[in-house]
């Protein structure tokens, strides 16, 4: 797509713009004159404080702000100027927006008319190849002619060669508004630049070499602020962080436990770690949740327990356009969240268990109640606080120096162990106030019925405040939420169905399930009590597996085969004599596109997700040890059918979802050969 820049002469602009535009700029110039500025909001004086260290001209700060004013009217304006042609192309009708969009035309004028305006400078947004010469990340440009073009696929502006001359001696300077205006993107922190200070990194020290692990933790202990702890076996803190593993197969108990309250605490410890790890034969683990079902968060020599790390700030938006940033702790529950949240007018992409940590469930990439609408947790990511495996504290965010280390937070999941995350920025959403939540169980019998009329939805739904899930369990139809005795247990599909929204919308979207159904309920909730919904899926005290593919389409034949599966696993657990307890599978659907809420590209994150996937799950729950290689086995059965049915498709490629791989998955079907070689490198780099 390309766009003639040198048509936007001064004659061709709207009359009545350009005088609104320039009234404003005035207005501007008046309050920064008055030094009105300095009593503003904390973004006005930052973005002053900005502009004056990067030498921009005093009567150039207005038109700047101005330009971040008009950001969403200029996308707005120019979107419809857009036309989209099924060989890939775009084409922009320059008549369209000479005639139709006075907001982005007398918006150019203002932000053009800097100094020496036949020039305009760029920041490069990634190390880019032209004429042989590597033009890194954050580099200047200075484009002597006005075309640019802009690469759908990336979101980036590609300059052409002859038009631009690289500056070495500047410093950084970007022009928000112009960017904004003509470039489109997606996910959260798609061009949107948040900053926040990160703490200082101390400078620990520990004393002489130790022989014992035992000296050593105590030089550690002696180490850590008044307000962190460690604990020993037999004590009850170190009880209740096992307790909180949620597969009992993995439970480990560490030498010690210990359990940082800043991230100065986790800085040190990470120093600690980086000096004296040869001491223990295995290193240590970063502990949220504790759910992670192939055991992330378990270690035999230290667990760093996050729990601790558990502050929920909301930094109201600084205008109508921008939204709340919420500064999560690294060792927040989800489950508190949604109960800090509350009243505020605020909702974030959360987990959808009280207990889930938001550590692993954002950085495994994040399936919330409102992704169809909102898309996933991690691409509400703005910024990430770390610490490396060194102790240095950083801030990352998409446009820093970092800018490699937030990249593997978007949902890198274990293959992003590049340190420990001590606060997650995420941008919130309103509050959805009410969600209807349905459940719509029957029999085995009824299977022929109901598969087409899933079909039938995951094919068709047009409305993205509709999410639901088909599960297969081993329960008493009848009574779906009693704990009933094998005996009186039989093979039943359920359709867990929720709508934010009315009752009349949730009626809308599921009224083709009520008929033949063994039994309904519909349940009103608001988000922080939904937040307990799932929990009784996810007992404790278990062994258990979660763990999943992803399919673009669905079809009768999944379901018939799914099922299958799934009932000769079950079959096989109840030979072995054990009890299946709450085993079930399930296909959790995802809307179209990710309603227009995920990423530009594969690459743009670190699981790569442009194209939307509905997601399976298998959750196993076993009893007796022995059993656990047959578990293994069967999920094997059941991965492979999946992969072969997805490979039979005519569909853009998809990866599997971070948070429930399994210790067999291949790196290559959730991250991508390029994005996990990627992660790999970042890793190995810090």
């Amino acid at each position: 797509m390309s766009i003639m820049l040198h048509i936007l002469n001064q004659n061709l602009f709207l009359k009545a713009a350009v005088k609104g535009r320039e009234d404003l700029v005035q207005g501007f110039a008046k309050y920064y004159a008055e030094g009105r500025y300095k009593q503003g909001s904390a973004y006005i004086q930052k973005s002053t404080e900005h502009c004056v260290n990067q030498r921009i001209p005093e009567d150039d700060i207005p038109r700047f702000l101005l330009g971040t004013l008009f950001n969403n009217d200029c996308r707005d304006e120019v979107t419809q100027a857009v036309e989209y042609h099924q060989d890939g192309t775009s084409t922009v009708d320059l008549g369209f927006v000479l005639n139709s969009c006075p907001i982005l035309l007398s918006t150019y004028q203002e932000v053009f008319r800097f100094h020496g305006p036949a020039n305009s400078v760029r920041v490069v947004s990634e190390d880019y190849m032209l004429d042989n010469k590597c033009r890194a990340f954050g580099a200047e440009v200075s484009i002597l002619q006005s075309l640019y073009r802009l690469d759908d696929t990336r979101s980036s502006l590609v300059l052409e060669s002859s038009l631009v001359v690289f500056m070495s001696t500047m410093r950084p300077l970007l022009s928000v508004a112009l960017c904004a205006a003509t470039v489109y993107a997606t996910a959260g922190f798609e061009g949107r630049r948040y900053d926040y200070d990160a703490p200082s990194t101390p400078v620990a020290t520990f004393g002489d070499n130790f022989t014992t692990t035992a000296d050593a933790l105590s030089a550690l202990s002696l180490a850590l602020s008044a307000n962190a702890s460690m604990a020993a076996p037999l004590t009850l803190s170190y009880g209740s962080t096992i307790a909180r593993i949620w597969p009992k197969q993995l439970e480990t108990w560490p030498e010690a436990i210990v359990y940082p309250s800043t991230a100065e605490d986790v800085s040190i410890i990470m120093q600690f770690y980086s000096k004296y790890h040869a001491l223990w034969e295995d290193g240590f683990s970063i502990m949220c949740g504790g759910h992670f079902s192939s055991g992330g968060a378990q270690s035999k020599s230290l667990i760093v327990d996050m729990q601790n790390l558990n502050n929920v700030i909301v930094n109201d938006p600084v205008d109508e356009s921008e939204p709340a940033i919420l500064k999560i702790g690294g060792g927040t529950k989800s489950g508190h969240v949604y109960d800090e949240l509350d009243g505020t007018g605020w909702a974030f992409l959360g987990a959808r268990s009280t207990t889930i940590g938001t550590g692993g469930f954002t950085l495994g990439g994040g399936i919330a109640y409102q992704t169809g609408r909102y898309g996933i947790g991690a691409d509400s990511l703005v910024g990430v606080e770390v610490v490396l495996v060194n102790g240095t504290i950083i801030y990352a965010n998409p446009y820093n120096s970092y800018s490699d280390i937030f990249w593997a937070c978007t949902g890198g999941g274990w293959a992003a162990n590049i340190g420990a995350i001590t606060n997650f920025y995420s941008r919130a959403y309103p509050d959805p106030g009410e969600a209807y939540v349905g459940a719509f169980v029957y029999s085995e019998t009824k299977k022929d019925i109901v598969f087409p009329r899933a079909t039938d939805f995951w094919e068709n739904n047009t409305d993205p405040n509709a999410m639901n899930a088909l599960l297969y369990y081993f329960k008493d139809p009848d009574y779906p939420s009693a704990v009933a005795p094998i005996t009186e247990r039989e093979f039943v599909i359920q359709l867990n169905a929720m709508y934010f929204g009315s009752m009349e919308g949730f009626n809308a979207s599921y009224s083709q399930f009520y008929d033949d159904a063994n039994s309904v309920s519909v349940t009103k909730y608001n988000l922080k009590d939904l937040k307990e919904f799932l929990s009784s899926n996810y007992p404790y005290g278990q062994s258990t597996i979660f763990r999943g593919k992803s399919h673009t389409s669905a079809s009768n034949d999944l379901w018939e085969n799914t099922f299958s599966i799934y009932k000769e696993t079950i079959q096989g657990l109840l030979a072995r004599g054990d009890d299946p307890a709450n085993s079930l599978w399930v296909s959790e659907y995802m809307f179209p596109g990710w309603n227009n809420s995920g990423p530009a590209s594969d690459n743009a994150t670190a699981w790569p997700h442009s194209t939307s996937a509905h997601i399976t799950l298998t959750s196993l729950m076993w009893s007796n040890q022995s059993n656990a290689a047959y578990v293994d086995e069967r999920d094997t059965v059941m991965m492979d059918y999946l992969r072969s049915y997805q490979e039979s498709l005519d569909a853009p490629p998809i990866y599997d979802y971070p948070n429930y791989l399994a210790p067999y998955s291949k790196p290559e079907e959730v991250w991508g050969v390029e994005n996990f070689n990627r992660l790999v490198a970042i890793k190995e780099k810090d």
